[in-house]
Parts: structure tokens; C-alpha cells; sequence
């Protein structure tokens, strides 16, 4: 028996053109992302897939993302708090140059995964907050397909740790705008499909 999660990342938002992060700063959507959404939608409704249910982390753009799939569906969306993005409290908002190259931000939170940054989380808390929010939701729709809308962050963390393998380093596991994946628990979890973009028509695969 398979259980199918369809994995999204949400939109487009200014921070993402901007270079920023934006974990837990409520954003909404760019026009461009809203464009993302409808037909990312689109997409999932050509697919003739018997989804039991859209679940999505609250923040907006996630949110909005999540309603875009779920009304071409005709599935409501529910939200989970669990897949919310990994927030990093005051440096919320800085680019990602300057977390990397001023702040050696990314060189840190790999050394020390139990540190976190003040009002913001620490990585190892992000990793277990979404691979146990995955795995729970796998279990909780057994034999059935499900969509899942989150942050990429989050979901570049949490699926490392839920692969548990060297060739699924989250480095590897960064995922654009609206693309989906197709993670299948048959019990054991495997990545059948990876960061699709095709159904953007924006040049990606």
C-alpha cells in the first residue's frame, strides 16, 4: 500500500526576488506567484489525482498557495502549524549574502544544531518539526494521496533527515516556487520525483 504526498513549495514572493530570508515575516504573494498558484492548480487538476486532502502551513503565502490548489481541487485546505518556515527571529528580513558572508549564519547553524538566533528557531527543531509532521500526515491518510504546502527551508531540512541519506543532503533539496515533489511512504519513505517545474512553463523541468 502507497501513501502519496505531493509536496509544494509556495509561490513567489518580493523576498524572493529580493534575496531575503523570510521565515516566519507573513509575506504575500507577487503577482508573478499568484500566476505560480494558478497554474500549479491548474496542473494538479489535469492529473485526474484523487487527493483526500491539502494541508498548508498558515503563513499567507503558503495559505494562498494552498487555496489555489485546493479550489481547483475542490478540497478545502487545511492548515497545519507544524509546516510553518524556519523562522530566525531578529535576523529576519537580511539578505541571504549577508547571513552567509557578514554573519557566517549558514556556517553556524550547521556546526551547532541547537543554536538559534534570538526569538528564532534552532535548525535541529526544524528538522523534527517536519519530518515527524510528515511522517504523521503519511500515517494519518495511509493508501491515500495528499497535498502538502510549505516553505522551502523547512522542507529542504526536514527531508533530509526523513531520507536519512547521503544523496539526499538538504543542500541537494532546495525547491523552486510551485514546484512539486512526489515523496511516497510504501511503508518506508522515498523521493520519487523532485522539484518539477514543468507546469510553470519557465524554462525549468
Amino acid at each position: 500500500m502507497t501513501t502519496r504526498l505531493w509536496l509544494v513549495r509556495h509561490g513567489q514572493i518580493q523576498a524572493n526576488v529580493d534575496g531575503r530570508w523570510h521565515g516566519s515575516t507573513d509575506s504575500p504573494l507577487t503577482d508573478h506567484g499568484r500566476r505560480q498558484v494558478a497554474a500549479t492548480g491548474a496542473w494538479f487538476k489535469s492529473q485526474g489525482l484523487r487527493i483526500a486532502a491539502v494541508y498548508a502551513s498558515p503563513l499567507q503565502r503558503t495559505f494562498q498557495t494552498a487555496e489555489g490548489i485546493g479550489s481547483a481541487l475542490g478540497v478545502a485546505v487545511q492548515p497545519e502549524p507544524a509546516l510553518r518556515e524556519y523562522g530566525i527571529g531578529v535576523l529576519e528580513d537580511t539578505p541571504f549574502t549577508t547571513l552567509k558572508d557578514e554573519l557566517g549564519f549558514f556556517e553556524r547553524i550547521f556546526s551547532d544544531g541547537a543554536w538559534a538566533p534570538e526569538g528564532g528557531e534552532a535548525r535541529e527543531a526544524v528538522e523534527a518539526r517536519i519530518q515527524t509532521m510528515l511522517t504523521a500526515l503519511a500515517e494519518r491518510h495511509a493508501g491515500e494521496e495528499i497535498v502538502v504546502v510549505s516553505h522551502g527551508a523547512a522542507l529542504a531540512l526536514g527531508l533530509a533527515r526523513l531520507l536519512a541519506s547521503p544523496k539526499h543532503h538538504w543542500a541537494t533539496l532546495h525547491k523552486n516556487n510551485c514546484a512539486v515533489s512526489e515523496l511516497c511512504f510504501t511503508p518506508a519513505p522515498e523521493l520519487r520525483q523532485f522539484n518539477k517545474t514543468a507546469h510553470l512553463g519557465e524554462g525549468s523541468a
